[in-house]
């Protein structure tokens, strides 16, 4: 069964910190990330991974290591993503970013 979550959502912090682990026994479809820049005078950089299980970090996004936001701006990006269990979404931007990764939770 699957049901719409906002896997993220939250105020991106200065380091890189944990935010979002799928739960056992369940995984987490990831479909939309958006990243709102907040600071209407400058650009603002920020970068998102995953960690597999047990894994090394990776992009969340291939082919992207960091993202600019133009001041002001968002970013949008649909995507499909399936991560299973104990997996992680880890980021973190120097700017003032707000981000918001939607999707859904699964049984795995």
């Amino acid at each position: 069964m699957s049901i719409g979550k906002n896997i993220v959502r939250q105020n991106m912090p200065g380091s890189l910190t944990v935010l979002h682990t799928v739960p056992v026994a369940k995984k987490t479809e990831i479909r939309s990330i958006t990243a709102c820049n907040n600071d209407e005078d400058n650009s603002a950089i920020w970068f998102l991974y995953l960690r597999p299980s047990g894994g090394s970090l990776v992009s969340l996004v291939p082919g992207t290591v960091q993202w600019v936001v133009p001041a002001g701006e968002n970013i949008d990006y649909e995507t499909w993503k399936v991560l299973g269990a104990g997996d992680t979404i880890e980021g973190y931007s120097p700017g003032n970013i707000d981000l918001h990764i939607d999707g859904a939770e699964v049984d795995a």
